[in-house]
């Protein structure tokens, strides 16, 4: 493992830990903006995770769980285009 602390310019320090140990092909600022990259990512599928409940499923089956899925992604899509119309 390595440990790389990283100061942003707000001051505030990050240690992100990579299993990418050679600090030749990997150098410490190539992860900055990976990170940050990352980061954004990985937000923007915990808040979808979060809004559409997915952990929870009206079946048991994958069918079940793929139908939940589609109905909660279009239920999700007609809600932001009913805040967007209405915010016009």
């Amino acid at each position: 493992m390595r440990l790389i602390r990283q100061i942003t310019p707000q001051g505030k320090v990050r240690v992100l830990m990579t299993s990418l140990c050679d600090t030749e092909r990997f150098p410490l600022e190539a992860f900055a903006e990976l990170y940050h990259q990352r980061w954004r990512i990985e937000e923007a599928f915990n808040r979808l995770k979060h809004r559409l409940h997915l952990e929870h499923t009206s079946g048991l089956s994958w069918l079940a769980a793929r139908q939940d899925f589609g109905a909660k992604a279009v239920c999700d899509n007609l809600a932001a285009l009913a805040a967007w119309c209405a915010a016009q």
